[in-house]
C-alpha cells in the first residue's frame, strides 16, 4: 500500500536557453514587458509587483514579473528566462502549463528568440505520516547510504580540557567511548574521562 505523506514545501522550474544570447533584450525591454503583461491579464498583473534586476553578471539581469496570490514568477534575460511556481500542486498542474504558455509564447513571437535547451527542476519536501523516510526509501539506497544512516547515531562532541589541548569523545551504540587528544595538531589516544 502506498505510504501516505505531506508536502509542506513544493516548487517547480522551468529554464528555457536561449539558442543566441541577446542584448537587444537586455536594452529594449520595456516593449518586452508591456507584451508579457499584456498576455498575464487573465491573472491581474499588477505593475508593482514587477522588477528590474540590474545587478550581477549580464546573464543575471533583465526583469522578474511576479503573480503573488499565484506563487508564480517569471524572469527574462538576455541569456534565459525561467518560470517558478511555489507550492505547486497537481491541481495547479494544467493553469501552471496556461501560464508558461501564455506567457513564454508573447515573449518569443514579440522578441523571435529561439529555445535551445530546457531543463525543469521539481523540489518537494516529503513528510511521511506513518513510516520512517529511511525506510520507505530503503529499496531505492545505495548500501553506502544505508550504512552512513545505521551509523547516525553517532555523538560528536567537542570540549575544551585545557589552554592548547582539546578533546573529542565519540560515543557508539554497544560500544565503548573513545577518546582523543590533540594539542598543538597532535593526536594520540587517551583513556576515556571520569565524569
Amino acid at each position: 500500500m502506498p505510504e501516505l505523506v505531506t508536502i509542506p514545501v513544493s516548487f517547480i522550474e522551468l529554464v528555457l536557453d536561449y539558442q543566441r544570447q541577446d542584448l537587444k533584450l537586455w536594452v529594449e525591454r520595456a516593449h518586452i514587458i508591456q507584451t508579457i503583461f499584456d498576455a498575464l491579464q487573465p491573472w491581474n498583473p499588477h505593475i508593482d509587483d514587477l522588477e528590474p534586476i540590474s545587478t550581477g553578471k549580464l546573464s543575471e539581469q533583465g526583469f522578474t514579473l511576479k503573480l503573488p496570490l499565484k506563487r508564480v514568477s517569471f524572469f527574462f534575460g538576455p541569456a534565459s528566462c525561467r518560470f517558478t511556481r511555489d507550492a505547486a500542486d497537481w491541481d495547479m498542474v494544467q493553469e501552471s502549463i496556461t501560464m508558461i504558455d501564455t506567457a513564454i509564447s508573447a515573449f518569443i513571437h514579440f522578441s523571435g528568440m529561439v529555445i535551445a535547451a530546457q531543463r525543469v527542476a521539481v523540489g518537494l519536501h516529503l513528510q511521511p505520516k506513518t513510516a520512517p523516510f529511511m525506510q520507505i526509501l530503503s529499496p531505492f539506497l545505495p548500501p553506502q547510504l544505508v550504512s552512513l544512516e545505521k551509523n547516525r547515531s553517532r555523538r560528536w562532541r567537542w570540549s575544551r580540557n585545557g589552554a592548547n589541548e582539546e578533546s573529542l569523545s565519540m560515543a557508539q551504540p554497544r560500544s565503548s567511548t573513545v577518546f582523543f587528544s590533540s594539542s598543538r595538531g597532535n593526536l594520540k589516544a587517551r583513556p576515556p574521562m571520569k565524569t
